[in-house]
């Protein structure tokens, strides 16, 4: 079973490794490939993300005291694929947030679990702090227009 449980990461280490042979399954996989800019075909240049996965990691272990449940196994396999895709900077960039998509409600089951005021005001700072190391945090927040009532 632990075979089973390490396929998933072996697999994303050779998918990552060769992106490039892959482009007959979908044509974009070529134009990201080709596409030398930052944040698309160059590797990864801002390692934001990586920080917040492994944030997310450490978070989940010790909450969980290392006990494997489906978020610890998401934001590890998260990790794998960002790590996996370096090369590509736009495949390690989305298809990390696609793996790390269970971690609002991962955030959501922490503040469940804590009954004190003072708790809650403790984590809910440390996810506003663990958030901001996202890349397009400030982009969305700036892009936020309020409308006039």
């Amino acid at each position: 079973t632990r075979l089973v449980k390490l396929l998933p990461f072996l697999g994303l280490l050779v998918v990552g490794s060769s992106i490039q042979y892959l482009a007959f399954v979908d044509p974009r996989i070529e134009i990201y490939l080709n596409w030398k800019r930052p944040d698309y075909g160059d590797s990864v240049q801002s390692y934001n993300q990586l920080i917040f996965v492994c944030l997310l990691v450490l978070i989940a272990s010790y909450i969980n005291k290392l006990r494997h449940d489906i978020f610890l196994y998401s934001f590890v396999f998260a990790l794998f694929v960002s790590i996996s895709f370096l090369s590509v900077a736009i495949f390690s960039f989305r298809l990390t947030n696609v793996a790390l998509s269970l971690y609002p409600f991962f955030f959501a089951q922490l503040l469940n679990q804590t009954d004190r005021f003072h708790s809650k005001l403790i984590f809910i700072t440390l996810i506003v702090a663990v958030l901001s190391l996202r890349g397009s945090t400030g982009r969305v927040i700036n892009s936020i227009e309020l409308g006039v009532i």
